[in-house]
């Protein structure tokens, strides 16, 4: 049987995860077909995020395993609030060249890790994309559900910036707004500033998959290779207006953004 079609992302299908209550029950893997790529879509991604090559980079496929995560976490079973959950990590790995002539199958299962002492819950959603029977791509991405106690947690100093400063971008106010319209991710927080008021923000935040593929983007230029992988830690949020250093050693393929000295935003990669 030939599997639905992934569905796109938008108002309404936000709409639907920000209303979504928690399920009980099984979560089977879910499976769904991008029938194509497109094309026009993918050069716009490289025109906005500062892509050189002409290749769908790699953190394009975040924006189509995105659309399986959300069409997960809305399916019966799912025992998270979505509008409540904090993307904390993503992991990105090219497994085979990809084919944009074929049709691209995308199986999506989640994993609830077992609650940590201080009350605090993640959820981890991991999406491999198929051609041919054949894993090309895969995606890794971690959610923090609930907090944990305050008084368990253990306080951290801000670590200076050890690697050298490679790149700088500042991020305009409309930022937030513009991506949403390139990926369909129309999450209030990142629009503007009463939108993101109402979910405890006092300033609409970047969002993390902008940075993921800004950083991308900008370590390619270091390295004149293609990533291969593209792994991060989302630290604090990137306020709209902020202007952003990225520091990276290429020879220990790790990187960070900071902003205003402070990490945002810490990583590795392979080429």
């Amino acid at each position: 049987m030939t599997p639905p079609n992934l569905p796109r992302q938008g108002p309404a299908l936000l709409l639907r995860a920000l209303l979504h209550r928690p399920g009980r029950g099984e979560r089977p893997a879910l499976l769904h077909r991008l029938t194509a790529l497109d094309l026009a879509h993918v050069q716009r991604f490289r025109t906005a995020l500062g892509f050189d090559r002409p290749d769908p980079p790699l953190s394009y496929a975040y924006l189509l395993a995105q659309r399986a995560q959300l069409a997960a976490m809305l399916a019966p079973g799912f025992a998270h609030r979505i509008a409540g959950l904090i993307h904390v990590s993503n992991r990105l790995q090219r497994l085979a060249a990809l084919d944009d002539t074929q049709p691209l199958d995308l199986c999506t299962h989640g994993e609830d890790e077992p609650e940590r002492a201080d009350g605090a819950r993640f959820v981890s959603l991991h999406v491999t994309l198929q051609q041919r029977g054949q894993v090309v791509l895969s995606c890794q991405s971690r959610y923090l559900s609930r907090w944990g106690r305050r008084g368990e947690r253990a306080p951290t100093s801000e670590p200076n910036a050890t690697m050298p400063q490679r790149a700088e971008w500042t991020l305009p106010l409309d930022a937030g707004r513009r991506y949403a319209a390139l990926s369909g991710d129309w999450n209030p927080i990142h629009l503007w500033g009463w939108s993101a008021r109402l979910f405890g923000l006092r300033r609409p935040i970047i969002h993390g998959a902008h940075s993921m593929a800004r950083a991308q983007a900008e370590l390619e230029r270091l390295g004149g290779r293609p990533l291969q992988a593209l792994a991060l830690e989302f630290l604090r949020p990137v306020p709209l207006g902020s202007t952003v250093t990225l520091h990276a050693d290429p020879a220990a393929r790790r990187f960070e953004l900071r902003v205003a000295g402070r990490r945002a935003v810490a990583g590795a990669w392979d080429d």
